[in-house]
């Protein structure tokens, strides 16, 4: 039984398709090609986000970054008062896992900082990382 009524999903495709349950927000109904991931409306553009949280100062911080369209992200890691530490450009692949440094060369002191990830849309995603 689905207890969350989760049958379709954001566009009304069934989440099961043959043996296969699929949990994302769009199912893909046919074989994996630029075709279905290019259909994704660009207003829901996913980016994932995978940080070790919390970060030690005395290691060399690293996240990775997953996203469903192939663009040029903007990666930004700013003290909490709003100071930036550090700002890359990166190009990706959609659905092709990136890794990189969340402080550059330098190493992080002890505090608050956020992660922001944005596209060229203008769409952010922001990660709250602890160091100590």
């Amino acid at each position: 039984t689905d207890t969350f009524d989760l049958t379709q999903d954001y566009r009304g495709y069934p989440r099961i398709v043959g043996d296969t349950v699929d949990l994302g927000a769009y199912e893909v109904q046919t074989n994996c090609g630029s075709s279905v991931v290019d259909d994704i409306p660009k207003t829901h553009q996913t980016m994932w986000l995978q940080v070790q949280n919390p970060v030690s100062s005395n290691s060399s911080a690293e996240a990775e970054l997953i996203v469903t369209r192939a663009g040029v992200y903007t990666i930004e890691l700013l003290r909490l008062d709003g100071i930036e530490i550090n700002r890359t450009n990166i190009s990706l692949y959609a659905f092709t896992p990136a890794t990189f440094s969340l402080s550059g060369r330098q190493p992080l002191s002890p505090g608050v900082y956020f992660l922001v990830v944005s596209d060229e849309a203008g769409e952010h995603l922001i990660q709250k990382i602890l160091v100590q």
